[in-house]
């Protein structure tokens, strides 16, 4: 299998879509481990919740939110390497349905 190279900053913030064409959130965390002098990516936290991991402030964006009567959050998702297609890297999708991802915090 060929390596794929990329500037994952360039991914941050980009829409992404699933297989049925509908929108699946943001990518907004990408998870990657260090094997040897390159970095492996291991998963992509989509959706609004991962913004808020992402800039370490989920405790208090939430208990702002809930405050002003939001009750009901689009629930952060993880997409592993396998269920990404970045041939496009503009235009991101899921080779899967959104509603089959994993929420990004349980294991």
């Amino acid at each position: 299998m060929k390596a794929t190279q990329m500037h994952l900053q360039d991914l941050i913030g980009r829409k992404v879509t699933d297989s049925a064409g509908k929108p699946a959130g943001r990518i907004e965390e990408i998870i990657a481990r260090r094997q040897g002098k390159d970095y492996l990516v291991e998963e992509f936290h989509l959706g609004r919740q991962a913004l808020f991991e992402r800039l370490s402030i989920v405790d208090l964006s939430l208990g702002f939110l809930h405050f002003f009567g939001a009750r009901r959050f689009p629930a952060s998702r993880s997409a592993n390497w396998k269920q990404m297609d970045l041939s496009d890297p503009l235009h991101p999708k899921l080779r899967c349905r959104a509603e089959e991802l994993k929420h990004a915090n349980q294991k």
